[in-house]
């Protein structure tokens, strides 16, 4: 799995090149009752939906996914599927959000409605 993690200085690094990945917030709704900030251009996409609907990303695509959870684990669970349905250009951000924030990277106010499901 460590060849499929990136740092906060290489996504950062990426997202201002021409090889701009799509960055993936998998965080639930009740987290953002927490952590109500976002990576600038991040879509937010719930771990279940990913996992239901597959066809929604792209073999062709290079994402990056992040959470909020101690040790990345629904980062790495969607990382672990996607490498297992074929999605081999998929990445995990390495300390998730708290790592980007720690490097002083910017964060935008997440401000799109949301369901509180559970689930």
């Amino acid at each position: 799995m460590l060849s499929h993690t990136i740092t906060p200085e290489t996504l950062h690094d990426l997202l201002d090149s021409d090889q701009k990945p799509a960055v993936v917030d998998l965080r639930l709704p009740l987290d953002f009752l927490v952590h109500t900030e976002i990576i600038p251009g991040a879509q937010r996409i719930s771990p279940r939906e990913i996992v239901a609907n597959p066809d929604m990303l792209s073999k062709d695509q290079d994402y990056v996914l992040y959470c909020t959870c101690p040790g990345d684990d629904s980062s790495g669970i969607v990382l672990e599927t996607a490498l297992k349905m074929g999605f081999l250009r998929v990445k995990m951000l390495a300390g998730g959000l708290e790592a980007w924030k720690q490097k002083g990277y910017p964060v935008a106010p997440y401000d799109k409605p949301f369901r509180l499901d559970v689930q």
